[in-house]
């Protein structure tokens, strides 16, 4: 079956998966064997912002050739623009600790590897690590920034569960944020004993507060290095002269469920809070809660470059009775909209932003 008019000869067989961007299918075409990302028209993702993927794709593949799919064939001025690239495996569910770890320090690199050439990745999660050649590889490059606009514009990227608390809040990207988001993911395909081997790099890494957390994907990769040794040396330092295989394993097993309790514990009544905060905030706020939706589809249809709808949303916020700038503290929206007026006028089209 052909999802658009023009695939190049490329038949699906199966789909694969769904997101934000697109749909994704195995297809076949002659002997090759690839998968097929289509884009699937919605408010949130613009077709522009589809075509900037694919040409993201081929940076990045550029950038770490050994650690992302080639992109084998594209059609961007098609209604529905679609590409073509190596087809990976998927991670399983958890993986054994040596494996886990080789995976995340492999992570680690590839980021710094992206990094050195001014990007970042920007939505880092187990769905977007695939195995190429046996080797981790990343995926998924819609939300690829250059490190110089990530510096000087506010940002709100990533996947929830998965962003720092300084993007929801300040939207901040920066390394430490990445970091933050590549301890959740490693946390994903781990298993418990293995989280527990490394609770003291992961719990730093995972804390809420930024100027805590590791600044570089270095001093993370560091100190899951350095984990194992630090163990042992307090190990022996403890135990004395019963340096034996089960006091080791069960004294890390203890410090590393001690720590993981704390965290946990921490991480669920801040959750809970947040919880019980927002929705007292929607019962009792309705109006003003389409007032912030207004204002967040405006900011992405600016973002993307379509003016025309972003000062219509704008303005459709702004003009309603209840409008307030403190009720949406990460936006100036009134400079935003008449911003997005401006460039309208000056283009005729809705400008699209470079």
């Amino acid at each position: 079956m052909s999802i658009t008019a023009n695939m190049r000869d490329w038949q699906t067989v199966r789909r694969l998966g769904r997101g934000l961007s697109g749909e994704v299918y195995e297809a076949r075409r002659a002997d090759t064997i690839a998968a097929l990302k289509v884009y699937r028209p919605s408010e949130a993702f613009g077709a522009d912002q589809f075509r900037r993927e694919i040409a993201n794709a081929r940076i990045v593949h550029g950038i770490i050739p050994d650690g992302s799919p080639a992109v084998l064939d594209s059609d961007g001025t098609a209604e529905r623009p679609w590409f073509a690239m190596t087809l990976a495996q998927p991670l399983r569910d958890t993986y054994p600790r040596t494996t886990a770890i080789a995976f995340l320090l492999r992570l680690i690199d590839l980021c710094i590897r992206l990094r050195d050439a001014g990007y970042y990745h920007c939505d880092l999660k187990k769905d977007n690590l695939c195995l190429i050649d046996g080797k981790l590889s990343l995926l998924d490059f819609a939300s690829l920034v250059r490190i110089a606009f990530a510096n000087t514009h506010g940002l709100r990227l990533g996947s929830d569960f998965h962003r720092a608390p300084e993007t929801d809040a300040d939207l901040v990207v920066d390394e430490r944020t990445e970091v933050f988001a590549i301890a959740v993911t490693f946390i994903q395909f781990a298993g418990l004993s293995t989280i527990l081997r490394l609770a003291v790099p992961l719990l730093r890494a995972l804390l809420p507060f930024p100027w805590m957390r590791y600044r570089t994907f270095e001093e993370f990769r560091k100190g899951v290095v350095r984990e194992p040794l630090r163990i042992r040396r307090l190990v022996w330092i403890s135990a004395g002269v019963w340096k034996t295989k089960i006091v080791t394993t069960w004294t890390t097993l203890v410090s590393g469920a001690v720590v993981l309790t704390l965290v946990v514990a921490f991480c669920g009544v801040r959750y809970a809070d947040s919880i019980r905060g927002e929705s007292e905030y929607r019962r009792r706020n309705p109006t003003k809660l389409k007032i912030r939706e207004l204002v967040g589809e405006g900011y992405v249809a600016y973002r993307t470059g379509d003016m025309a709808r972003a000062s219509n949303l704008l303005e459709a916020a702004i003009s309603s009775r209840n409008f307030t700038a403190r009720d949406c503290p990460h936006f100036d929206v009134e400079a935003l909209y008449r911003d997005a007026c401006d460039r309208l006028r000056r283009t005729g089209e809705g400008g699209r932003r470079p």
